[in-house]
């Protein structure tokens, strides 16, 4: 088969694991951090932005029929495309932390809730948890994540501000509490006379929940993700909505049969507790996930044999491959260049990818691999059909392809990420282009036009966020922007001290 016809054919798959989830089973890697997701050991799952957070929150949510095998009802939190269900909290958000606990509470009943309805569950606790709902109209016609969480907004906001509540609800006149029958849920303990109404806690629902699939023999988990796109708006809104959560999951991992499980950037989760978060020494049942030069290849490789025509036009055994190491190695320097930079001193290719892709703080994620090698793609193809020459031997994508790649990767990862989550950063980091790639601290403001104290507020913002990185160089400290960065900047090898 001619290469030109071959690289037509093949896929990388796509940048962003929401927009494959059919075909990511294909090359998805159990590794022992998914192992261990999946037994159950782990809660949180932390990541950089496009580390694979959501391919294995995908990945769970396709298992959903597999772990109700095991015991496990699985509720996905969250849409996985689309508008986040949670971007309703930034048009009136809760006043509160005790509204903002009972919001993520009652939205857990409430979806919970729904899948009591799906499976008829017949139990004492069920059914007390579905009448108490009903006689409060939470449950809705149309029974969907969004009106779900929209119910339990609207609940909060007309318990605790209220202002909002409709006529015709009655408050105690000493405690300005709703004793109203609509508001049976209570964000604390009910007093005995509203215990003999028929009031109810919240947390006491909770153990409801739990009773319901203890009697059910179920575990529960319930699993989020998207936090990071819910509440780019409002950064302070984002900080009390996480503490809430993650306050809400240590207040429900004592019942044995429910499970929060949270997806969340790292860096958000530092941002989070920056400024002190008791509760997060006691969130122990958690990871980060880690990328290695090993897994990287790995993930090429399962790429690369998830594409039938590769596999019959070069006669390939993938699982053979796909058992050793080696043979990994061998069909990556196969399929590409041994180096993409000429020269016996120069790195490998693989040494040369892992190098373009790494922010400043030397962690690289698989979306900006995918990225590489797709844009790489269509430019051999492209080159090939102007009538440049072709990749020699059984190449499929040569340096030069590979290299030039690097400029659209780049320009991606600047504007959709940095600029994106960070738009203040925006003019500082503009005012970089066509510069050196190694700045000294002095030079930087005069850049900038900072005085000292202003500069140095800006460049540990930069650093934080992994875009420039210190360097101890013999003149002292320099500041040296990492490759990802340099093609989009149009960057000058070497330091500001050499102009």
């Amino acid at each position: 088969m001619k290469k030109i016809e071959l690289l037509k054919q093949v896929s990388f798959g796509k940048r962003i694991a929401e927009e494959e989830k059919e075909k990511l089973k294909n090359y998805f890697v159990e590794t022992d951090e998914w192992r261990r997701i999946y037994n159950g050991e782990i809660d949180i799952i932390y990541g950089t932005k496009g580390s694979g957070k959501s391919a294995i929150y995908s990945i769970l949510t396709d298992k959903i029929d597999d772990l109700f095998e095991k015991n496990i009802l699985l509720i996905s939190g969250e849409h996985p495309r689309g508008t986040p269900v949670f971007k309703n909290l930034n048009t009136d958000p809760p006043a509160s932390q005790e509204e903002f606990l009972m919001l993520w509470k009652l939205y857990l009943v409430l979806i919970t809730a729904n899948q009591i309805i799906e499976y008829d569950f017949r139990d004492q606790y069920s059914l007390k948890i579905l009448e108490l709902l009903r006689e409060m109209k939470l449950i809705p016609k149309e029974r969907t994540i969004l009106n779900y969480i929209l119910y339990a907004i609207d609940y909060g906001k007309r318990l605790f501000r209220p202002s909002a509540i409709e006529g015709g609800i009655s408050l105690d006149q000493n405690t300005a509490q709703v004793t109203g029958v609509n508001f049976k849920i209570t964000p604390g303990n009910p007093n005995p006379s509203q215990l003999e109404k028929g009031f109810i806690s919240i947390d006491s629902l909770m153990n409801l929940v739990n009773q319901a699939m203890l009697e059910n023999d179920l575990k529960l988990w319930i699993a989020i993700d998207r936090l990071d796109v819910a509440f780019t708006e409002n950064q302070e809104l984002e900080n009390r909505a996480l503490r809430s959560l993650f306050k809400v999951y240590l207040d429900i991992l004592p019942l044995d049969n429910i499970k929060l499980k949270i997806f969340l950037r790292d860096d958000i989760w530092r941002r989070i507790t920056e400024e002190g978060f008791r509760e997060a020494s006691h969130i122990t049942r958690n990871l980060t996930i880690r990328w290695t030069s090993q897994t990287i290849l790995n993930l090429i490789v399962r790429r690369l044999l998830a594409n039938q025509v590769i596999i019959d036009n070069f006669n390939l055994d993938k699982e053979k491959i796909l058992s050793s190491f080696e043979e990994q190695k061998n069909l990556f320097y196969n399929l590409f260049p041994d180096k993409i930079e000429i020269g016996e001193k120069q790195s490998s290719s693989l040494n040369w990818i892992e190098s373009r892709i790494k922010d400043a703080k030397d962690i690289f994620s698989p979306r900006e691999v995918i990225h590489l090698l797709n844009e790489a793609k269509n430019i051999q193809i492209k080159r090939i059909e102007i009538g440049e020459a072709k990749p020699i031997n059984d190449q499929i994508i040569d340096r030069f392809s590979i290299k030039e790649a690097m400029n659209p990767v780049s320009e991606t990862r600047l504007t959709q990420t940095v600029y994106a989550e960070y738009p203040s950063l925006k003019p500082y980091i503009s005012k970089l282009s066509d510069q050196r790639t190694e700045q000294s601290f002095e030079n930087l403001c005069k850049i900038w036009e900072l005085d000292k104290k202003e500069g140095k507020m800006i460049l540990e913002e930069l650093v934080e966020v992994g875009f420039i990185k210190i360097n101890k160089t013999q003149r002292g400290i320099r500041y040296k922007i990492p490759f990802l960065y340099r093609p989009c900047l149009n960057l000058v090898q070497g330091s500001s001290d050499n102009q």
